[in-house]
């Protein structure tokens, strides 16, 4: 029988995998929504099911009300998808999803919160009605979520749906859920970098803060020179500049510096 994998390993090859898929997600045509539906299918891939996966981009998490839905990107099964599951209301019915989470990204801002329906949400009736009248018209009977907030105000959750021929959901789902979201925040927004004041702490010129900045979200060499109204030479000799500065080669590995790595100690 094949020896049990150390977990730390595990956090470690799920990692590596992230940042490789982040490089590749660098070079995609599409923007934004491309880059963040290529992660998506990473993460359906680390957790090995074929499940709808939503992230939502969210403002006014120091509310006590649901916070409001500003945009969101998902990937998965179609015959199991409805419109209500990216909309206001479906934030607003699973109000108790939003009790429990939204406090905790706020006051621990930077750092994942993740949360299954099934383990953590304590009131069983209504958890029972949610799932009668959200989750099983669609197909499904159970959903895990990460939730990441840069600051009192702005965050992204992202959400995995069981159905019930799927395995549970298990700890390293948790886990490859909040080192997922650690590498999506700065790709869906930009202010959910800028939030968190690393980029003045670094010894960088105007012009490189800028093209990090756009570099972290996403934005390809093309893309920032248009945005700055520079040659794509002087963009490209910025990048290298910065690869040298943080002795990096890819952008993936660049992108990783930034990738908080809490999850991956002990």
């Amino acid at each position: 029988m094949a020896e049990p994998r150390d977990p730390r390993s595990v956090r470690l090859d799920d990692a590596t995998t992230i940042i490789e898929a982040l490089n590749e997600a660098a070079a995609l045509e599409g923007g934004t929504p491309a880059r963040i539906r290529f992660m998506l299918r990473r993460l359906q891939d680390l957790l090995d099911r074929d499940a709808l996966a939503i992230l939502r981009l969210f403002e006014a998490l120091n509310t006590r009300s649901p916070p409001s839905l500003l945009r969101t990107f998902h990937v998965g099964p179609t015959a199991r998808r409805d419109d209500t599951l990216e909309s206001q209301q479906f934030v607003d019915r699973a109000e108790p999803v939003a009790r429990l989470i939204q406090p905790r990204m706020a006051a621990e801002h930077r750092t994942p919160v993740t949360l299954v329906f099934s383990e953590d949400i304590t009131d069983s009736a209504w958890q029972r009605t949610f799932g009668d009248d959200c989750l099983a018209p669609l197909g499904y009977v159970d959903f895990i979520i990460g939730g990441w907030a840069a600051c009192l105000q702005h965050g992204i959750t992202l959400s995995i749906y069981r159905a019930a021929d799927d395995p549970l959901f298990t700890r390293d789902d948790r886990i490859r859920i909040s080192l997922m979201l650690r590498a999506l925040a700065p790709i869906v927004d930009r202010e959910l970098f800028r939030a968190r004041g690393a980029l003045d702490e670094l010894d960088l010129t105007d012009r490189q803060r800028e093209i990090l900045l756009l570099l972290l979200t996403g934005e390809s060499e093309k893309e920032i020179a248009a945005q700055l109204h520079r040659s794509v030479h002087t963009v490209h000799t910025i990048i290298k500049q910065l690869y040298t500065q943080f002795g990096v080669s890819t952008r993936g590995k660049l992108m990783a510096r930034f990738v908080d790595r809490t999850l991956l100690e002990p």
